[in-house]
């Protein structure tokens, strides 16, 4: 089957979230009629209705725009974790179901979080531990957002533009060496002795890029992508695909936060699964590798590397003899845990029964194509 049959099966085979993300995504001059059903079915989902019940702070809503240093803390908890409820993997399953700004139910709860960005901080001590807080969790709100359609206001304009220069300021400079020596380890707690630190002067001048942070550029609105932009996004790109950055230990190791006597994992590095080869990843317990292909494919320089074209080509392995696509279940796993880490890829088909496996392969590899066939020059979709 060509593309143009694999969407036609999909309409036919598939349940709500796939039929209205395959209208929605793959199909041009959808009546207006047409679609609105397809929403209607979307959200009329008991999966969709409960998912979006969690995308909720409860009272610290209304403490947004002036947190301090505990209720940063608070925030943190709610955003960054594991569970279905943190806020993170709510706003990636949200966009995984194809929820869009203008859908009534999704505005009313995703609007006010957009008041985080009116907050600036104005911490004096514990600089590299709250600043680093700070910045995950505003990068978390900024993806979820962007992602779902909305068009950031004033103040989330202002984060967006200084977070990517910050981001952008190790690639400029080339900053591969990243861990301490024995000389600065002097006075290391026992219980981190031996394990991969990074260097104090790294901590201090740099931010290291987060997947989340790929999140967030990939979807930047067209007017924020000016050529200044455009090419510090192009510098970040071409310093995570570099084999000296993939081959950094996943996750960065280690940071040693004086202050507090003690260290943090320093985690949610962008690396790629697969960049040393494929063959190991379909035996492996979960693995972001099929989501990391398709955020990757947001990008110019994504499209363009060698490792997305070989990852396609990886994929193109999985087709069925009817041309559809089945990839491994561990692309697609479906399990509470970090959105960003490869949990949570369900797209509400019965993998039990029939093609659900199939239809969820079929739409995430078109999918995929569609966004490698881009306009490389109109910068990140």
């Amino acid at each position: 089957m060509d593309d143009v049959r694999l969407v036609e099966w999909l309409l036919a085979n598939s349940g709500p979230i796939v039929r209205w993300r395959t209208a929605n995504e793959l199909m041009r001059d959808v009546p207006t009629t047409e679609k609105s059903a397809l929403v209607a079915a979307l959200l009329g989902t008991p999966l969709v209705q409960g998912w979006l019940e969690r995308l909720t702070l409860g009272s610290l809503s209304a403490q947004l725009d002036a947190l301090d240093g505990p209720g940063l803390g608070r925030l943190g908890g709610l955003v960054h974790g594991s569970k279905a409820a943190c806020l993170e993997n709510v706003f990636g399953k949200l966009a995984e179901f194809g929820l869009r700004a203008g859908m009534p139910a999704l505005d009313a709860r995703a609007l006010p979080l957009m008041r985080l960005f009116r907050w600036r901080s104005a911490f004096r001590d514990d600089l590299i531990y709250k600043h680093a807080w700070e910045a995950l969790v505003k990068s978390v709100f900024a993806w979820g957002l962007l992602r779902l359609g909305y068009s950031p206001d004033e103040p989330m304009r202002a984060f967006l533009r200084e977070h990517l220069r910050i981001c952008h300021k190790i690639a400029y400079d080339q900053v591969y060496d990243l861990y301490a020596d024995q000389a600065e380890l002097v006075g290391l707690p026992k219980a981190w002795v031996g394990k991969p630190i990074m260097k104090q002067e790294v901590m201090a001048l740099y931010w290291l890029p987060y997947i989340h942070d790929l999140y967030v550029f990939a979807h930047l609105p067209p007017d924020l992508l000016g050529e200044e932009a455009r090419g510090m996004i192009a510098d970040l790109l071409g310093y995570i695909l570099d084999s000296r950055f993939q081959t950094l230990r996943e996750g960065y190791g280690y940071a040693w936060i004086k202050e507090r006597r003690t260290c943090y994992g320093w985690g949610w590095s962008p690396h790629l699964p697969g960049f040393a080869g494929f063959d190991a990843l379909p035996g492996s317990r979960v693995t972001p590798f099929l989501a990391r292909v398709e955020l990757l494919a947001h990008f110019p320089q994504g499209r363009q590397s060698a490792w997305l074209q070989q990852a396609v080509q990886h994929l193109e392995g999985y087709r069925t003899d009817q041309g559809t696509y089945r990839f491994p279940g561990v692309y697609l796993h479906e399990a509470e845990g970090y959105y960003v880490s490869g949990y949570g890829m369900g797209l509400g088909e019965n993998r039990r029964k029939g093609a659900g496996l199939e239809v969820e392969s079929t739409f995430r590899m078109l999918r995929i194509r569609a966004l490698c066939q881009e306009d490389s020059a109109a910068g990140p979709r």
